[in-house]
């Protein structure tokens, strides 16, 4: 059925000629003696003919230096075959040879997706908490990435200057600020950086910023902070500053201290 030039492609090697296929055969049949080809499908297209196939044996000899299991095991796959002159002178073969490994233990299975389903946080939709006329939604949590990354919404109200965080810089983190609306000024190592709406201004561990709107016009940026952990920080701060009276500075500083933010001291202070 196959030519004197036939070639057999397989992911990992080619097997030439009739030789090369029985050799071929030959292995398939001393791991699986009872194996047996399924025709799912075939579709022909010019010289070309597709065929979709299953196999089903048991593995009671050597399957390319596996020992037996006896498992009953199979395994699907897809030929692609060129015909010339009425005999088959290639097969391209993809094959599920990852799952007939795995059947027969040769392999761990493959961990289940970090993420079983798709998040969807529509507008309106996250933990929300509103103080000093600003308000923070979370919308993707650490829970949802497995530790690796979270995302806040934050709306900045005009003239967010003194209720704004004091310069300090994160140990455990890195962050970055996306700004969707208005402006956002942010001071890094006391200069500022203006940065208006379609700016990313991402800090890394250790710099000294802070941020603030002076402007008149509102504005709104994403928080994003990896690994995970920003988004419960600024809803302990947020929680805090929500409540009547001045803020509590020691549970202030407490919170700072528990996500591993650091306020240094003014610049000159104990000189």
């Amino acid at each position: 059925m196959v030519s004197a030039d036939f070639v057999l492609y397989l992911p990992a090697m080619q097997m030439r000629g009739p030789a090369g296929l029985k050799q071929w055969a030959s292995l398939i049949r001393a791991g699986l003696p009872d194996v047996k080809f399924t025709i799912a499908q075939a579709l022909a297209d010019g010289d070309s003919v597709v065929t979709r196939w299953t196999a089903a044996g048991t593995h009671t000899g050597d399957l390319l230096g596996i020992p037996p299991t006896n498992k009953a095991v199979t395994m699907s796959g897809i030929s692609v075959f060129r015909v010339a002159g009425g005999k088959i002178v290639e097969d391209r073969a993809a094959e599920d040879t990852l799952g007939l490994l795995q059947q027969i233990k040769a392999m761990p299975p493959l961990p289940p997706p970090s993420q079983p389903t798709v998040l969807l946080s529509l507008a309106g939709q996250g933990r929300s908490i509103t103080s000093l006329g600003s308000t923070m939604t979370v919308k993707c949590t650490g829970a949802d990435t497995g530790g690796v990354w979270s995302l806040t919404h934050l709306t900045v109200p005009p003239g967010f200057v003194q209720q704004a965080p004091p310069p300090h810089f994160h140990t455990r983190d890195e962050e970055a600020f996306y700004v969707l609306e208005g402006t956002i000024i942010f001071e890094v190592e006391g200069k500022p950086i203006r940065a208006g709406a379609g700016s990313l201004v991402k800090f890394p561990r250790h710099l000294v910023h802070k941020f603030s709107n002076p402007d008149a016009a509102p504005a709104a940026v994403l928080v994003i902070g990896s690994p995970s952990g920003i988004e419960d920080f600024l809803a302990d701060i947020y929680n805090l500053l929500a409540q009547p009276g001045p803020p509590d500075m020691a549970k202030l500083g407490a919170i700072f201290g528990r996500y591993g933010l650091v306020i240094p001291p003014p610049p000159g202070a104990g000189a």
